[in-house]
């Protein structure tokens, strides 16, 4: 998979002189997944036999920049690259707590539907993505920490509408739904942001 997004990307590029419009833009929002700190409540309450409350973060900011470029009538050729911030959780039972945090990045691949002239877009592609995450438990006076991560790839779709603000200036409001970020959670993303054609 990670061979097939990089040739694609490459091709992106190499699409591009004979494109009959570029564009690069930024956008930025809120990122929502569930960490499935339950499941994770119910492991340390199984584990120490004690019930275990928890908290947790459903969303986090996210950004992303872009570059497009039309490949054909009504269709643009996208490829990004997205960060977001933390998801936390926070686990605590008789004997201590536990906290947990996660954040990803990656880089997307997509094909943009355009069609004229109602502002609204579609667009359907492959993403490649990986999950930072680290957890420290503290039991009475004794702590530990560990971190890990995980990458992997999976198909993203979303719908949006753009307006022009100038001649070549537009804004962008857009939903997407990204299937297993790293292989492993989907996240819904909900963005706005601004692009410059060229």
């Amino acid at each position: 998979m990670k061979k097939s997004i990089i040739a694609s990307a490459l091709f992106v590029f190499a699409a591009t002189a004979n494109a009959q419009s570029s564009y690069f833009g930024i956008e930025g929002g809120a990122a929502f997944a569930d960490i499935k700190a339950d499941e994770t409540a119910q492991y340390l309450a199984n584990a120490s036999g004690r019930t275990t409350s928890y908290t947790y973060d459903k969303g986090t900011g996210v950004a992303r920049i872009y570059y497009g470029t039309n490949v054909a009538k009504n269709i643009d050729l996208e490829i990004g690259y997205f960060m977001t911030g933390d998801l936390k959780a926070s686990y605590s039972n008789s004997l201590g707590t536990a906290n947990e945090k996660y954040s990803a990045y990656g880089v997307d691949l997509s094909a943009v539907y355009r069609p004229e002239p109602t502002g609204v877009f579609f667009k359907a592609g492959v993403h490649q993505s990986k999950i930072d995450g680290n957890a420290n438990v503290t039991i009475g006076s004794y702590s530990a920490a560990a971190s890990g991560s995980e990458s992997g790839a999976g198909v993203l779709v979303g719908i949006g509408y753009d307006a022009k603000l100038s001649n070549d200036l537009y804004w962008h409001t857009a939903v997407t739904h990204m299937n297993k970020v790293a292989g492993e959670i989907n996240v819904n993303v909900i963005t706005l942001g601004i692009s410059k054609k060229f």
